[in-house]
């Protein structure tokens, strides 16, 4: 028996906010992603204005899809300001998930980014892809927001949009070929130049020749890589769980996959995923 063909999990939130008119700015891995930095993301992040009539847009927007909030709470409580504000305060939370039940789509609302959604807004740089109008972090945001996280992949992150300013930079003092795009085609950004990357945090010679190649691609054409890479990770995940649902609980191992997932049995002997990459 074959598997369906998986379905792109980001343009379908991407269609919807647009659609919907919602003010929203792309962050987190998707942002990385349409910078240049080709790597693996399963979710949208995104940061919105907060004003009511905004939010009663998003909750349309998530409806429409069948999101739903990955935490017990209902729709409607995202809409009250007072309990935003304590879930930050009181529980540290940073990001309110939203999920398709049975579904493929994830999306991420920022409550409280460090940069105010109105700069973020305001330098935020427009990357249509495949038609849907994305208003994405500008580089120099996107690094703070990542920077202000501190996990592992942000520091990774980080690393790669320094070293893609950098190229940026470079590039602006050049002529280009004339079988290249111009600079502004390919990074598309007009930002002025980060801080230089510190010693011992530049790439290496292997990673800098990836994301020199990604550099030249269109911000369309990076979105397709992401989705390759998504494609194929599905395709993986599907092998795997079809091998362990083959064992017995006896002798059925962990099948450790892309990324840090892990596939293992759950109680019932069905298969779960843990540890999504983001």
């Amino acid at each position: 028996m074959t598997d369906t063909p998986p379905t792109d999990p980001f343009l379908p939130i991407l269609r919807a906010l647009a659609a919907h008119q919602v003010s929203a700015v792309v962050v987190g891995g998707l942002a990385t992603v349409l910078y240049g930095h080709a790597r693996l993301t399963h979710d949208v992040d995104v940061a919105i204005d907060m004003a009511p009539e905004n939010v009663t847009r998003l909750l349309a927007a998530c409806a429409a899809i069948g999101l739903e909030p990955a935490v017990p709470e209902a729709p409607t409580t995202f809409g009250d300001p007072v309990r935003r504000a304590s879930w930050t305060a009181d529980r540290n939370v940073v990001d309110f998930p939203w999920t398709q039940p049975r579904g493929l789509l994830h999306l991420e609302i920022l409550l409280d980014p460090p940069v105010p959604f109105a700069e973020l807004h305001r330098a935020a740089v427009q990357m249509p892809v495949l038609g849907v109008p994305i208003a994405v972090a500008s580089l120099t945001h996107l690094i703070a927001l990542k920077e202000a996280a501190g996990r592992p992949q942000d520091e990774v992150d980080v690393r790669h949009l320094r070293a893609l300013d950098a190229l940026r930079v470079r590039r602006a003092s050049e002529p280009p070929a004339a079988t290249e795009r111009t600079h502004a085609e390919c990074l598309a950004v007009s930002e002025r130049p980060l801080p230089p990357v510190a010693p011992g945090h530049e790439l290496c010679p292997s990673e800098a020749s990836l994301l020199a190649q990604t550099a030249r691609l269109s911000p369309e054409e990076r979105f397709a890589v992401l989705v390759s890479l998504w494609s194929f990770w599905q395709a993986e995940g599907g092998a795997a769980r079809r091998r362990v649902a083959a064992t017995t609980r006896a002798n059925a191992a962990p099948v450790i996959l892309a990324e840090g997932r892990v596939d293992a049995p759950d109680d019932s002997g069905s298969v779960a995923a843990r540890d999504r990459p983001r």
